[in-house]
């Protein structure tokens, strides 16, 4: 894991007779002492005309990255297909060495540590390395690794999660939650209040802070709170009233006071075929906890999520949806999120296949509805079922070429339900093990 340091200073402005812009700057105010004084000696102003790169210019960033992309494929790197983000190379010995690149970080993989001291040393010349390299490799882009005495790596957000509770520090502390998904964080989005509710205009600009430090937090680390996250945002957005409020505040110190949960990647034995398993749920986003009669009386409205993963190594891919009225009936629902799913696990085949890591056969995507089974084994559509043909024909379609098989699952056992349900504690932290990897796991998954 390494970082180029001024990232946004590498390259160059191109010409204007190949498309480029000419770009003027003036001299800012206290340059004289460096020998640039801010107006010349008729009182004029002084211009710099600018040549380089420089942080806030439009291009700034497609600057970098076209640097950066030459870099890379002038050491044989292939720039991959599906993601344009992931470089990789094939050594002569069999060997693969992947960069995974975000904006100036690098998250690299190399099986060849001869190969890595070559690459090191040429990056290193080429770019100024950043004097937090070696931190970085405990903790980076808001990721903290820990090695694990069993060989296993722990993943968690540490230190952002503690931004979090320092944001969380100036405001009143509501009344906290044991599950994300509970009622009361994620309220009915069609019955969320709107103009009969004052606003909190004093409070957006600290609710869109704690909303996407905790949104960076659950994407990268802790899904089981993404849904409560997605299902919030548009209203901390251009709705923020005080119910909205106290669920965000709610979910946010459901992500501080549950800090010790990780992400648990546990390496494959050497050999084993890469395989990845996919798992798609919806629900009711009204789902009362067990015992729990709150807004019961309240109208249904749908929603979901699924999950990709390596069993026995981690989960690595999470997606929740969350509009008002996903579909008009469960079955419909769990093909929509099953379709979702389906579009995720293609890419994700196609980007193995690119490495080389591709598994055998088609990958499993695990359901517990039995409607979506039987109508994927129907011959002809019912008149209810005409709206979600062209879904029921893309998974068709997917299962006949190999692509996917569907599978199953008991609904207690549905990993997915951590992002579509609100469970009792003790049922959260068992989905949340089986998907996570993390506390107390089945046999089976390990």
């Amino acid at each position: 894991m390494v970082n180029v340091k001024g990232a946004y200073f590498e390259g160059s402005q191109r010409p204007a007779d190949e498309g480029g812009r000419i770009i003027w700057a003036p001299v800012p105010p206290g340059w004289d002492e460096f020998g640039y004084p801010e107006f010349d000696d008729r009182g004029r102003r002084n211009w710099f005309h600018i040549r380089g790169n420089l942080p806030g210019l439009r291009n700034a960033g497609r600057e970098w990255q076209r640097v950066n992309d030459e870099f890379l494929t002038s050491l044989n790197f292939v720039q991959s297909i599906v993601d344009r983000r992931i470089f990789y190379r094939h050594q002569e010995n069999g060997l693969l060495f992947v960069i995974c690149v975000y904006v100036d970080d690098y998250w690299t993989y190399c099986e060849d540590d001869a190969e890595w001291d070559v690459f090191y040393r040429a990056w290193s010349a080429r770019f100024d390395p950043s004097d937090s390299v070696v931190q970085a490799a405990d903790d980076f882009c808001g990721v903290n690794y820990t090695l694990e005495p069993d060989g296993c790596l722990s993943a968690s957000s540490l230190k952002l999660l503690e931004s979090l509770k320092t944001m969380l520090d100036a405001f009143e502390k509501p009344r906290l939650c044991d599950t994300p998904m509970d009622p009361s964080v994620v309220p009915l989005l069609s019955a969320l209040p709107t103009a009969s509710n004052p606003l909190l205009p004093d409070r957006v600009q600290s609710a869109r802070s704690i909303l996407g430090l905790g949104m960076f937090i659950v994407r990268g680390t802790r899904p089981d709170g993404l849904f409560a996250g997605t299902a919030l945002a548009p209203f901390v957005v251009v709705n923020l009233t005080r119910i909205v409020w106290t669920a965000l505040l709610r979910w946010a110190h459901y992500l501080v006071n549950t800090r010790d949960r990780r992400l648990l990647l546990r390496p494959l034995p050497p050999g084993t075929v890469s395989a990845f398993v996919a798992c798609s749920d919806s629900s009711s986003i009204n789902y009362p906890l067990p015992g729990d009669a709150r807004m019961a009386e309240l109208p249904v409205a749908s929603m979901g999520g699924f999950s990709l993963y390596f069993p026995g190594s981690g989960s690595f891919l999470n997606e929740c949806r969350a509009p008002k009225h996903l579909t008009d009936s469960s079955a419909g629902a769990e093909l929509n999120i099953a379709s979702w799913a389906g579009k995720a696990i293609i890419p994700v085949r196609m980007l193995l296949n690119e490495l080389r890591l591709g598994s055998p056969g088609p990958t499993t995507l695990e359901i517990d509805a039995s409607a979506l089974l039987d109508a994927i084994a129907m011959d002809k559509v019912s008149r209810k079922q005409r709206f979600q043909a062209a879904r029921l024909a893309m998974l068709r379609t997917w299962q006949a070429d190999g692509v996917l098989t569907l599978k199953k699952v008991k609904s207690e056992d549905m990993r997915a339900d951590i992002l579509s349900k609100a469970m009792a504690p003790a049922a959260l932290f068992h989905r949340g093990s089986r998907l996570l990897l993390t506390g107390s796991v089945d046999v089976g998954d390990t």
